[in-house]
């Protein structure tokens, strides 16, 4: 261990020297790029040795001297990230104690820290799938690899299909908060027929959105995006259900569509 500290102050102090003196602009773009693969590969063993360490570190109980309130929060404020990130990490440090082949390709420097938490909480549900979940990783994007781990944790579930939606019910949650730029931001989670009963419900108001869209003809650039159209969709839907008064409805907002689709909606936060 010795020998690793002596590697990572080393390390540290000569970036920190080589980056004061660096200038992007003079570099060529093949060179730039190949500076590039060799930095990402720095910044995973970087986390590749957060791992090693973080549980061990821990177990001195360093949060209560420096008055955070448990480790999760001493690993968040000193990793610069959520509270729930530093959960993961914590995870994922205990989870690659048991699995060999993750571990082994974390500590060559192979996977990113978001593919790592992935992995490993993937390859904990299925441990004698852990050169696939390695192979995914390693040749297929981050969307595909995802998809991927979700096959092959649906595959080691031994829950019957009720006991997996009893569970999904139980995890259902919906939360709201302002963004610090002033956005307000609603976050859903329910059970995949919760989720098809809504989206049918919102479909309508969707469509009707559309056909205002295709009436007014807007410029390219002043078209809203898919997103914003099922924003302002969702708003539609719940006026409609509430009864909002007519002279409280934001201007140009559609009346409810023809199909008659309703929907009430409590939350409870």
């Amino acid at each position: 261990m010795a020998d690793l500290a002596a590697v990572l102050v080393e390390c540290r102090e000569r970036l920190t020297e080589s980056l004061a003196d660096c200038c992007a602009d003079d570099l060529a773009p093949d060179e730039a790029d190949e500076l590039l693969r060799e930095a990402i590969a720095v910044e995973q063993l970087g986390h590749a040795a957060v791992l090693a360490l973080v549980r061990r570190a821990m177990v001195g109980e360093p949060w209560r001297r420096a008055g955070d309130r448990s480790a999760r929060h001493h690993v968040a404020r000193r990793c610069g990230v959520s509270v729930f990130r530093a959960t993961q990490v914590l995870e994922t440090a205990a989870q690659l104690d048991d699995l060999h082949e993750v571990a082994a390709a974390v500590r060559s420097g192979a996977l990113s820290s978001k593919v790592t938490q992935l992995a490993a909480a993937t390859a904990t549900l299925a441990p004698d799938r852990q050169a696939d979940i390695l192979q995914s990783a390693r040749s297929e994007p981050w969307v595909a690899f995802k998809l991927a781990c979700d096959r092959i944790r649906v595959a080691a579930d031994t829950r019957s299909d009720a006991e997996r939606h009893d569970a999904a019910q139980r995890a259902r949650r919906c939360t709201a908060r302002t963004t610090p730029d002033g956005m307000f931001e609603l976050t859903w989670s329910d059970a995949t027929t919760a989720g098809a009963a809504l989206w049918a419900l919102l479909q309508p108001f969707i469509d009707r959105r559309d056909q205002i869209l295709r009436q007014e003809r807007p410029a390219d650039g002043d078209r809203p995006s898919a997103e914003a159209i099922v924003t302002d969709a969702l708003l539609d839907m719940a006026r409609a259900a509430s009864a909002v008064p007519e002279g409280r409805e934001r201007p140009g907002a559609p009346s409810p569509p023809a199909s008659g689709a309703k929907a009430k909606v409590i939350v409870h936060i």
